[in-house]
């Protein structure tokens, strides 16, 4: 039995005792206190542990260097922070393993308690992720993770593989997918329970859904070859970054649509039978395991931090996949700095091309739908003279708009050419450029026409 730690001095006795309770006591529990500043490796011997203390901050190393000390067929994890829910959790998992012929299995996992607002969304989280996402793919064949919660591994397989995997940030998304593609397969216990200490804020809950994003995008990224080579691979993983797209359009709309004041009554009704379908599927599966009222009770919780951490994780996983920015440092338990590397200049290139291409189709496609001014009628004169344009008619009136031509040389004129009525205001022009009001003096200097230089209302 292993269980990693690192200052876990207020949960390692329920660890260890939990341990030592099962129906099929492990032979060996063995304490790993990575880089504790605490009483972690006092309270563990305490309790009947042996402790091993190292300094490799680092779960995955840590991991791997106890299981050269392993001497036994099967080998069982358990995170320092959690417990099992039962005393019958080895006995099963044991003999799931050997009916399926599995090389690991994990639990389904659920918060110590529901009483705060990260427990209550994660109880919902667990519970209906584990009874649908780790059911279906174990119906294909390729569970996509072992939890690092706890598990249960045959020691063969797990060193054929090369153990855990100390330069990925999901080790257990690692450890499954290098299990299946080797022919281990992983599977997942039903009905057997780990309870874990979830974050108890949101900058805690932030490192850790950082870390959570890129590990599963870098961990696609690395196996991305098994895509249509491994039909199980590519049935849950391809699921998964179609249900990643889906919501990452989703959220898009969601936003126009919010910016726009839902001006359409489609999007709204869209929108809302959208999430009465996922607020049904989500409290029917949560309600198999935490029961209908406690499922009510943290459903809200839920609606606010998952759709925020949903909206955070695409956007890490758009970081890496797109820009190229990969995390290789988080911010966890370990107090380490987070880094991200920078964008290559290659990638910056060819982004740049992409969006400057983007940019010239859509002005192309905005050319040609915009309507095409008609051609005017070539004339003497640049200008439509003013003389030539409609007169207004008083509403009720009789009169046409447009006064018929009188005889040649003559020109009608509009009963308010001369009297303007009330409520008309006269308007300065410029001179007249059109071939009647244009004239030249004895010098052949054009100048303006004759008058007062005020507007005349005529037809």
């Amino acid at each position: 039995m292993l269980i990693p730690a690192h200052n876990e001095a207020d949960f390692i006795a329920i660890a260890v005792e939990s341990a030592f309770s099962q129906s099929v006591p492990p032979q060996k529990v063995l304490v790993i206190a990575d880089s504790c500043t605490d009483g972690t490796a006092r309270i563990a011997a305490e309790c009947g542990a042996e402790v091993i203390e190292v300094g490799f901050a680092s779960k995955p190393r840590s991991l791997n260097h106890a299981l050269e000390r392993v001497t036994t067929s099967h080998v069982a994890l358990l995170d320092a922070d959690g417990y099992f829910a039962s005393r019958q959790v080895f006995d099963t998992c044991l003999r799931v393993m050997d009916e399926h012929g599995y090389g690991g299995v994990c639990l389904s996992v659920t918060p110590h308690s529901s009483t705060g607002l990260f427990q209550r969304s994660r109880a919902v989280e667990w519970a209906s992720a584990h009874r649908i996402s780790r059911i279906v793919e174990t119906w294909h064949g390729w569970v996509a993770v072992l939890s690092g919660s706890a598990g249960l591994y045959r020691v063969d397989d797990l060193r054929a593989v090369g153990g855990w995997s100390a330069d990925s940030l999901c080790e257990d998304v690692e450890l499954a997918l290098k299990m299946n593609r080797h022919g281990r397969p992983a599977g997942f216990v039903r009905g057997e329970f780990v309870a874990v200490r979830d974050p108890r804020g949101w900058r805690e809950y932030w490192a850790q859904t950082h870390r959570w994003a890129s590990g599963w995008a870098q961990a696609i990224d690395k196996h991305k070859g098994l895509f249509f080579r491994s039909w199980g691979f590519t049935k849950v993983f391809g699921a998964m970054m179609v249900d990643s797209a889906l919501l990452a359009a989703g959220y898009v709309s969601l936003l126009y649509h919010l910016a726009t004041g839902f001006t359409e009554f489609d999007a709204v009704r869209w929108f809302g039978s959208w999430f009465l379908v996922m607020a049904a599927v989500t409290l029917t599966t949560a309600s198999l395991q935490l029961g209908v009222r406690r499922a009510l009770a943290c459903y809200p919780a839920y609606l606010l931090v998952g759709t925020l951490g949903t909206a955070f994780a695409l956007w890490v996983m758009f970081r890496e996949w797109v820009l190229g920015r990969h995390l290789v440092s988080w911010t966890g338990r370990q107090r380490r700095r987070t880094v991200v590397t920078p964008i290559s200049d290659r990638r910056r290139r060819a982004l740049g091309l992409l969006g400057s291409g983007e940019a010239s189709t859509g002005s192309r496609s905005a050319s040609r739908r915009s309507p095409r001014r008609p051609a005017r009628t070539p004339g003497p004169s640049r200008a439509t003279p003013w003389s030539a344009r409609p007169s207004p008619t008083p509403a009720g009136s009789s009169r046409s708009r447009s006064t018929p031509a009188t005889a040649a040389g003559t020109r009608s004129r509009s009963p308010w050419s001369t009297a303007p009525p009330t409520g008309c205001r006269s308007a300065r022009r410029p001179p007249d450029r059109s071939a009647r009001g244009a004239r030249r003096d004895a010098s052949g200097r054009r100048r303006g026409t004759v008058g007062s230089g005020v507007w005349r209302l005529r037809s």
